[in-house]
């Protein structure tokens, strides 16, 4: 049975609703989230602040809805591979590249967003942290490694990803330069003496 097509206010519901977030990602990543207020999201969304309370109980709320398309984007990536199947460094990059491509501004949200707005910030930045150790863990080269070295080597994944690609964005070859840097960024934080 097929679902009825929405109704005209439910799809001006839904618009309103994105444009709310649309609005609050791109003022939360220019200003960080302490600096931005529902107030201040409801007059650049040109809606009424009750619309905004609406859609949202509180900046909290707002921020995880901004937070889930990640969360859901990772464990995605990381269901389409085999659990068996060796994976090599490029997997990541095509995830960090994903993630540039499809969530931007979901993804920049996690560097701007202060603890104070959202608790459990730490939780969705350990989950990214995890993921990127987790996609290592399967890398051969990489499998021998301690937890902490991976642990140590994910999380410098998670800092300079996406600022990096801020950086590299306006150039023709953007993705080479960034798999390069990338490469040696991880080959330079696990070399050996």
């Amino acid at each position: 049975m097929e679902n009825p097509a929405k109704s005209r206010t439910m799809k001006r519901r839904d618009k309103t609703h994105h444009d709310i977030l649309a609005v609050a990602a791109e003022l939360i990543c220019a200003k960080g989230s302490l600096s931005v207020s529902l107030e201040e999201i409801s007059s650049q969304a040109d809606v009424a602040r009750k619309t905004v309370y609406n859609h949202f109980e509180n900046k909290e709320a707002l921020i995880n809805e901004l937070f889930t398309p990640l969360c859901n984007h990772a464990r995605a990536y990381l269901n389409r591979f085999d659990q068996e199947q060796a994976l090599t460094l490029d997997h990541i990059w095509d995830y960090c590249l994903e993630l540039w491509e499809q969530e931007d501004y979901h993804a920049m949200i996690l560097y701007q967003v202060s603890p104070e707005d959202y608790p459990n910030l730490s939780v969705i930045k350990d989950s990214f942290i995890f993921m990127f150790k987790k996609l290592m863990e399967r890398i051969p080269e990489c499998s021998s490694r301690s937890d902490e070295e991976l642990t140590q080597v994910a999380n410098c994944i998670y800092l300079t990803y996406l600022p990096l690609l801020q950086v590299l964005e306006e150039r023709k070859n953007y993705k080479k330069a960034f798999r390069l840097a990338m490469t040696g960024l991880v080959q330079g934080v696990l070399l050996t003496d």
